[in-house]
């Protein structure tokens, strides 16, 4: 009987690493999907993501389930009938049957949509005959809320530590029974071999032949200190008022945690943090939905500002500097009317 092919599962959010990740696996001798995003501005180095997958999620999934990318509640699954949900399994096991191939023994995947609903995906592999190895990409909350908010003007440091926060709070409960590998994204700068060593010694993938050579062109040919725009001291990040509290409790787990820490149950500290998260889902959805329409609005304004300029103009930008004020204060609400009532 053949061994089933191992999928490469890159966990991690927006703006943390994930990308230069998933490229760095190219070293042990993974292989991508045949349809990749193409590269972007806001990513020049190349996204590595699935187009498909990226397209489903936006288009098909996110949609059915009521949210968005950075919604900070939960994903409420009960949005989705049983039936509708055996369609959307059928779809993505079709999407990774047609662009990764059984016959390459090791694939990486990489989305990071797929941390905020890994339950489903791991539903998916099964379904696909992959099994599947996590490699979760560790970065600080604040160096992902300022790349946040560096991308969208429109995200504030707490609304980008909230995304940090709630992605994280997603995936951790359902990593229970997947061997995982926890890196951190820093430390590729100072040695990328040395990581890969310990992460192919942490989930048992054999180096291949040319693996010093795979790494050397990783390291002059694609990883760039330009990649990483920030760099936090433990101190900035202590300091730093407008984090969530509950961003701080999740990231000291993940730089703590390795290959056995959730492979058995949460820590106790997250497991706090993940009963307060479900708990507190209406109050979160309810904070999505109203910033979400804010966001709207203030998009639609500021893009009607300039061919409205000769009759309205002042009146237009008024409105639309105290709707993105509004849109600023929302955001940091969150930290004083939900966040602070989580266990720290």
């Amino acid at each position: 009987m053949n061994e089933k092919p191992t999928m490469l599962l890159v966990l991690g959010v927006h703006r943390s690493g994930t990308s230069t990740v998933a490229r760095l696996l190219e070293c042990l001798g993974a292989t991508h999907s045949k349809k990749i995003l193409p590269i972007h501005i806001t990513n020049p180095k190349g996204f590595f993501e699935d187009s498909d997958i990226y397209l489903f999620h936006e288009n098909e999934l996110m949609p059915a389930l009521g949210m968005v990318w950075h919604d900070i509640a939960p994903p409420d699954w009960k949005m989705i009938g049983p039936e509708e949900r055996s369609d959307f399994l059928k779809k993505a096991k079709g999407i990774l049957l047609e662009n990764f191939s059984h016959s390459n023994a090791l694939s990486v995947i990489k989305e990071p949509r797929i941390t905020l609903l890994l339950p489903f995906w791991l539903e998916v592999f099964g379904m696909a005959g992959f099994n599947v190895k996590a490699v979760c990409v560790v970065r600080d909350p604040l160096s992902v809320a300022r790349s946040l908010r560096a991308r969208s003007r429109d995200f504030s440091i707490t609304k980008g530590s909230a995304i940090y926060t709630s992605n994280w709070l997603s995936a951790l409960p359902f990593l229970k029974g997947v061997e995982a590998s926890f890196i951190s994204y820093d430390s590729l700068f100072s040695d990328a071999r040395a990581v890969l060593v310990s992460l192919s010694q942490e989930l048992g993938i054999p180096l291949p032949s040319d693996f010093d050579r795979r790494v050397d062109v990783f390291l002059d040919e694609f990883l760039d200190q330009d990649l990483r725009h920030s760099v936090v001291t433990s101190h900035e990040l202590d300091a730093e008022p407008e984090l969530l509290p509950a961003s701080l409790v999740v990231h000291r787990s993940l730089v703590k945690a390795n290959g056995d820490t959730f492979f058995h149950g949460m820590p106790d500290d997250i497991t706090h943090q993940v009963r307060w998260f479900y708990e507190s889902a209406p109050i979160l959805r309810d904070y999505d939905r109203v910033f979400k329409q804010n966001l709207e609005l203030f998009r639609k304004l500021e893009h009607n500002k300039k061919s409205m300029l000769g009759n309205w103009g002042p009146g237009i930008s008024d409105g639309a500097g105290r709707l993105k004020k509004s849109l600023l204060s929302a955001c940091s609400s969150i930290r004083s009317l939900i966040w602070r009532r989580s266990p720290s």
